[in-house]
């Protein structure tokens, strides 16, 4: 029987043989020594057969996406740059600091990922010892040498530019994710990656 998981309105079909859980569902995560309340996490790790990896960040922005195209653009808001003009011309600037509410979307991703890394090796030291570390330390051989690794960022929602601006995203995601050695895609509902293990459903109201 295939994997299936829901976030939101999409569902990930996952193909045979693989294996694939919502991180920050998993009792490790949730619970387990606090980490979900200290490290952010990627939303789905997903483990081949022949050990292949796969870790999915999914953003339904479907009729959002006005408001979250901020999120799609590396450059700080100019009301964020506005304000700090502000504070170093008052000299705060030593003290204070202004930034976005919410951080550009491959600045997201790093900080989960590297969550998500930092996790799973707590879960796979302590997996003799603990059942729900138990659970998930098959995932944390993503970040073994030679060991085929991919990040995926699904948008889900319209956008007549989805391959223009998937483009663009892509560059900024290979460029803050390379020390990690993985490939880096965007995808949506209708363009997938190569050799991608799931299809994605969007399931009615």
């Amino acid at each position: 029987m295939s994997t299936v998981i829901r976030e939101g309105k999409l569902a990930l079909h996952f193909a045979e043989g693989w294996q694939a859980v919502k991180w920050d569902e998993q009792a490790w995560y949730r619970d387990g020594n606090a980490l979900g309340s200290r490290i952010k996490g990627m939303d789905v790790v997903a483990l081949g057969p022949d050990g292949q990896h796969w870790w999915i960040e999914l953003k339904d922005c479907l009729g959002y996406e006005t408001e979250n195209l901020p999120r799609l653009t590396a450059a700080d808001p100019v009301q964020v740059q506005t304000a700090n003009t502000w504070l170093k011309d008052n000299q705060l600037d030593q003290l204070v600091c202004a930034k976005r509410k919410k951080l550009f979307i491959g600045d997201e991703l790093l900080e989960k990922l590297v969550g998500t890394v930092a996790g799973l090796a707590a879960a796979a030291r302590q997996a003799s010892q603990d059942a729900r570390a138990q659970e998930v330390a098959a995932f944390a051989t993503a970040p073994t040498p030679g060991c085929p690794w991919s990040i995926a960022l699904l948008l889900g929602g319209e956008s007549r530019e989805f391959k223009r601006m998937a483009g663009r995203l892509k560059s900024k995601l290979d460029q803050r994710l390379h020390a990690f050695g993985v490939f880096c895609y965007v995808v949506n509902e209708t363009v997938a990656a190569p050799q991608q293990p799931w299809t994605v459903e969007r399931m009615a109201s």
